[in-house]
């Protein structure tokens, strides 16, 4: 009799173990709806966020982790038309703790957002808004969209499709891929490659990357400035069949550098001493109304029609 006590008694302490354990792993949520927000600030350190349109005036916000609560707090406050979002961590948590934590924002059109995370991504679909973000290694996407938007990753990639507004972008080591977009865009990266497709420029265009190559296919627009360089790379620009209409000014280094178009050049020049000279070609059309700047260090700057 005490032999089948003791087995009963172990197998419910195993159940409580299991169940614990499973119960540890199980998402928990939080829902919160806000009215007359304009301002939202977000201060997070792991989580990631996905930004879309709400379905009426209100702010809706949603939560999703897999922490123990003795460990995560999410926070919400509102004092009068601002919202701001921060994740508590207690002072016993680490890294070593595994967990997840994400974040839904629904938003109306015109609200504007700042927000800040250590390692989480940020994706935007659909919004009409204005947002300053930044991330340490997280991606940043932004799809569908409107409005003016600066942003930055230190470590990680930047991918901006079909969008509408004005757009400053910044990575680190990450590649930035524009496609579909018009408006004023602005695209460097640090280390990475810079590549803008099919897009419409309004004012201007202004594509960098340190050492990799960047490629702009296809600009369009009536007028505009458009500046491409890269320190190391190649710097392309591909019209894609549209006329050169204006002026064009290229660069590179006299010793290692290369200069490759299709047309006569007006002017050709050579500034600086040493190893520091730089080739300039300069290219006026009679109609002024889109100027070229390519530009590179030691790669080739190289335009085609």
């Amino acid at each position: 009799m005490k032999r089948k006590n003791i087995i009963l008694l172990t197998a419910g302490l195993l159940l409580l173990a299991v169940t614990g354990s499973l119960l540890a792993g199980i998402d928990k949520k939080e829902e919160k709806t806000f009215t007359g927000i304009t301002t939202i600030e977000c201060e997070f350190a792991l989580g990631n966020v996905e930004i879309v349109k709400s379905s009426d005036a209100k702010v809706h916000v949603e939560v999703n982790y897999t922490l123990d609560d003795k460990y995560f707090t999410p926070r919400f406050s509102a004092s009068g038309k601002r919202l701001n979002l921060k994740e508590k961590y207690d002072n016993d948590y680490d890294d070593e703790k595994d967990g997840d934590v994400s974040w839904i924002l629904k938003v109306p059109d015109g609200v504007e957002i700042d927000f800040n995370t250590g390692v989480g991504d940020i994706k935007i679909n659909g919004c009409d808004i204005e947002f300053e973000g930044n991330t340490g290694t997280g991606s940043i996407s932004i799809t569908n969209a409107k409005g003016e938007y600066d942003i930055n990753t230190g470590t990680n990639d930047i991918i901006i499709t079909d969008c509408e507004g004005e757009f400053s972008c910044n990575t680190g080591t990450g590649k930035v891929l524009i496609q579909g977009v018009k408006g004023e865009i602005k695209a460097n990266s640090g280390t990475g490659k810079v590549k803008a497709e099919n897009i419409t420029i309004v004012f201007d265009g202004s594509f960098n990357s340190g050492i990799a190559d960047v490629t702009i296919i296809g600009p369009k627009g009536d007028e505009f400035d458009l500046t491409v360089n890269s320190g190391l790379g190649d710097a392309v620009v591909d019209l894609n069949g549209m006329a050169l209409d204006g002026y064009l000014e290229m660069k590179c280094n006299v010793r290692s550098g290369k200069i490759v178009a299709p047309v006569t050049f007006d002017t050709e020049e050579i500034y600086g001493k040493n190893r520091s000279k730089t080739l300039v070609k300069t290219y006026r059309d009679e109609n002024m109304k889109r100027r070229f700047y390519i530009s590179t260090g030691t790669g080739k700057a190289v335009l085609k029609k």
